[in-house]
């Protein structure tokens, strides 16, 4: 039997002697050789494996079968049970990157292992099985010069910008399809920037701005992901919108009251109207003065935020 590598043979092994509830101890651990026998003295089980020559791979050389340490010494609590094993042995029930809870898992790992872990064990666990389906967060930010060809090929007409700091590292990623500029353009001048914050191992802000075409249907326009909400990210993504979106006296634009957001488009779309949301006044309303009747008044005079096109214009 052969391993596409060392770490392979070694995640095998432990998955192994979780499943039958053994211990292994490292007797050779080199570039070539790989030796482990059982934990317990008087037990005669061993396996050696060593490289192939010119490759990667290790093969298994001599094989002892049988345990005969018994199990009495052991407990529920492996130590072989590391969030690499568990990550390893579920990965396959995250075909998509999508899978069972933690909770799950856990229930899983005490029937199918034998075995008790801690929850975090278990979570972390997930986490890894998921980094072996979809890869790991640091490969996504690696291959963004390559996703951005790819979606220029495939989608002509389309804008991508990324900007690196001095150090190389990732600071914006902006993106606009084809399609999105394409269909923009025929548009009622009116769109809508937010922001919202990223629940990912790196953190960051995904900005936002889209419109509503014809049917009253919203329709995205452009994204961007940013290390924060500040003025620094908003005007980058704002200087990289106007390449598509003229600043003119017929543009407006609505935010959330966002300062920054006000603040750039005062320096970048000078010609531009600036508005507030009603939703988010309104909620500003109800929260900040308890005053729910105005918030109900807005929900029921449709026809005045049609009229308004849901926005008070403030500059």
């Amino acid at each position: 039997m052969s391993f596409k590598n060392k770490q392979e043979l070694d995640i095998a092994l432990k998955i192994a002697c979780v499943k039958k509830d053994f211990r292994l101890k490292k007797v050779i651990n080199s570039c070539s050789v790989y030796c482990v026998k059982c934990e317990h003295l008087e037990c005669k089980w061993w396996l050696r494996a060593v490289k192939v020559e010119n490759s990667d791979r290790f093969y298994i050389k001599k094989y002892e079968k049988m345990h005969t340490c018994g199990s009495e010494h052991l407990t529920s609590h492996n130590p072989h049970a590391t969030t690499k094993v568990i990550g390893a042995y579920f990965k396959d029930r995250y075909p998509e990157g999508k899978g069972p809870s933690t909770k799950d898992l856990k229930n899983s790992i005490r029937i199918e292992l034998g075995c008790k872990v801690s929850y975090w064990k278990v979570w972390m666990g997930s986490e890894i099985a998921k980094s072996l389906v979809r890869g790991t967060h640091e490969h996504g930010y690696g291959v963004i010069d390559a996703y951005s060809h790819m979606l220029r090929t495939s989608n002509p007409g389309s804008k991508t910008t990324l900007k690196i700091d001095e150090n190389g590292r990732f600071k914006y990623f902006f993106v606009a399809y084809g399609a999105w500029i394409l269909g923009f353009a025929q548009m009622r001048k009116v769109i809508v920037v937010d922001g919202t914050f990223l629940r990912s191992k790196y953190g960051g802000v995904l900005l936002s701005t889209v419109a509503q075409d014809a049917e009253n249907h919203i329709f995205p326009v452009a994204f961007c992901v940013v290390d924060s909400k500040c003025d620094a990210s908003y005007r980058y993504f704002f200087e990289q919108l106007k390449s598509f979106v003229l600043d003119t006296p017929e543009l407006c634009i609505i935010s959330d009251r966002h300062q920054s957001i006000r603040k750039m488009v005062s320096i970048v779309f000078s010609l531009a109207h600036y508005g507030c949301c009603m939703r988010h006044l309104g909620e500003n309303i109800r929260n900040n003065f308890h005053n729910a009747s105005v918030t109900t008044f807005i929900r029921r005079q449709k026809h005045i935020i049609l009229m308004c096109s849901m926005i008070i214009l403030i500059g």
